[in-house]
């Protein structure tokens, strides 16, 4: 949502992070297949298809494939895990976490979810 992808960057305002923002599924793989992010924040509720089907998406792309934050109010990152995902952050998300998370997966690539100890794949 338009208010989210607002916050998000706000968020990232002043970090090192480029940000690209898309509001639906069709412009997300745009982006993921034009600037080949290194991360990408998915929310499982889109308007014209679910997160879900954009992490199988991206987990096609093989050695280009970016980590994968899922943010979201739907809770459960078991299942994000299992679809692919790197982590996962339960809305409402602050800045501090999301900063937290983002230098995680950017870190050796190691996944974090729940700021938790790392769970194997």
């Amino acid at each position: 949502n338009e208010g989210m992808l607002a916050l998000l960057t706000r968020y990232l305002r002043h970090s090192p992070y480029r940000v690209f923002s898309a509001n639906s599924f069709d412009k997300a793989l745009a982006v993921l297949h034009d600037a080949h992010p290194d991360i990408v924040l998915v929310d499982i509720m889109m308007p014209d298809h679910d997160g879900w089907e954009f992490i199988e998406a991206a987990c096609k792309l093989g050695h280009r494939r970016p980590r994968i934050i899922v943010c979201s109010v739907i809770d459960d990152p078991e299942l994000a895990l299992s679809l692919g995902a790197d982590a996962f952050l339960q809305k409402p998300v602050d800045r501090p976490r999301l900063l937290r998370t983002l230098e995680a997966v950017s870190d050796e690539g190691t996944p974090l979810f729940r700021e938790a100890p790392i769970l194997q794949r």
